[in-house]
């Protein structure tokens, strides 16, 4: 099963007991692109309406728990565009 058929689930069921939280991704840039371009938090839940949404695995570069880890590493990846 891939992970926008479990996460299509995981939406429709609103008792799932979620230890995960809160967590930042961070997507592929390109020469325009800016921080808030790249950089979202999200959750289990709503990340399931980011792959809905059109979002790929392979778009992401980066996934956090940490939102300073997250920062850094978008601006590194931003630099190297």
């Amino acid at each position: 099963m891939d992970i926008v058929k479990i996460l299509t689930k995981v939406l429709a069921n609103s008792s799932i007991h979620d230890e995960i939280g809160d967590f930042w991704v961070v997507t592929k840039p390109n020469q325009n692109s800016i921080i808030e371009d790249i950089l979202f938090k999200t959750s289990i839940r709503d990340m399931g309406n980011q792959w809905l949404g059109g979002l790929k695995a392979t778009d992401i570069i980066g996934i956090f728990k940490n939102e300073s880890d997250a920062i850094k590493f978008s601006e590194e990846k931003l630099g190297a565009t």
